[in-house]
């Protein structure tokens, strides 16, 4: 079937052929297009036919040499072509307008674009034929990292001359844990960028193993006396060696005299019968009674992300915040309903973010 038969066809027609030879074909596909597909399969056919005959023809070759000479290879009638599994081939185009970067390590990135007809026809109208004819497709990538892009405010860009509507390219990005986005569109002999599609953003990840090392340790005021009875240090009537580890590395900066002063032997009063230490009696030794000890704690891991410049609070308290914004802090919890409420504000600036955490732990 030839172009001008096909072409002599509907778009009706031209769907059913190509759907009685397998092709996946959308209603959205032009004419042209379809015909297109339809030339390209049946091609694709008779190739297959002639390296099918061809390896039919070896094959029958070799067994006729591999017999004596006093007998004939029988004649053998060709076997009827077998259709193989069709596999659908992707389309070409989909024609919508469409600009995607994917992240594909710290060090490269994906983009794929579509820039339809009708777009281009926009753009060609708008700057003018004889401009449109000596402008160039490129893509242009920005540094965006912690602002929100209006066009011009980018850290870095730089262009990419790709001189097609359709297509895809891996691109290698400037410099690691940054944010990324992309625009196709024309540049006109001038210089001036004249913008068809924007793409999304993406975040690279960093490229090195990452310099924090844990979390910033933090207690909220109100809640702070509730952790030292938590811990069982109210009942303690001096000091002692024997406190729970674990309670004392909850206790913050302010507290280490009194952590030194726990582990001091120089007292020898107790208030917690549990604690008091007996002197052996002289005789017999003194036999140790075994008990089950058990201790458990809950902690909390908060973290976020401001904007470079922010002071942040959590409950009202000051925090530490990161170089790149973000920041993290942990607390000790005790049974009840904890409020973590969140705010970041800006000199400057009179707006302030707040975002409510209200925290619940229960136990047994």
């Amino acid at each position: 079937m030839t172009a001008q038969d096909l072409s002599k066809m509907t778009k009706d027609e031209l769907f059913e052929v190509a759907k009685d030879k397998g092709l996946f074909i959308t209603k959205k596909m032009k004419k042209g297009e379809i015909i297109e597909a339809i030339l390209d399969k049946e091609k694709q056919d008779e190739k297959e036919r002639k390296r099918k005959e061809e390896l039919l023809k070896k094959s029958e070759t070799k067994q006729v040499s591999s017999q004596p000479a006093s007998v004939v290879a029988p004649t053998q009638a060709p076997p009827s072509r077998i259709p193989g599994p069709y596999v659908p081939q992707l389309p070409k185009e989909y024609g919508k307008d469409r600009l995607l970067l994917l992240v594909r390590d710290p060090h490269w990135v994906f983009a794929y674009w579509e820039l339809t007809e009708k777009s281009i026809q926009k753009i060609r109208k708008k700057i003018g034929e004889e401009t449109f004819k000596r402008s160039t497709i490129i893509l242009r990538m920005h540094d965006v990292t912690d602002i929100v892009f209006n066009g011009t405010n980018s850290h870095a860009s730089w262009d990419i001359d790709v001189n097609t509507r359709l297509g895809t390219r891996h691109i290698n990005v400037w410099g690691t844990d940054r944010n990324y986005l992309a625009e196709l569109g024309y540049r006109t002999p001038s210089g001036t960028f004249i913008r068809a599609l924007l793409s999304n953003t993406i975040s690279v990840p960093r490229g090195k193993v990452s310099d924090r090392i844990d979390e910033n340790w933090m207690i909220v005021e109100e809640t702070y006396k509730e952790l030292l009875e938590a811990s069982g240090m109210q009942k303690i009537g001096a000091s002692s060696a024997e406190v729970p580890s674990l309670a004392i590395r909850h206790v913050p900066g302010e507290l280490k005299g009194l952590e030194m002063a726990l582990a001091s032997e120089a007292v020898s009063s107790w208030g917690s019968q549990a604690l008091v230490r007996e002197k052996p009696k002289k005789g017999r030794p003194q036999q140790k009674k075994e008990e089950i000890k058990l201790l458990v704690n809950t902690d909390l891991v908060l973290y976020g992300y401001a904007s470079l410049g922010c002071e942040v609070t959590v409950a009202s308290n000051k925090i530490k915040v990161n170089p790149d914004g973000t920041f993290s802090v942990r607390f000790a919890l005790k049974d009840g309903v904890h409020k973590l409420d969140v705010e970041a504000k800006k000199q400057g600036i009179s707006d302030i973010k707040r975002i409510p955490i209200e925290v619940r732990r229960k136990t047994g």
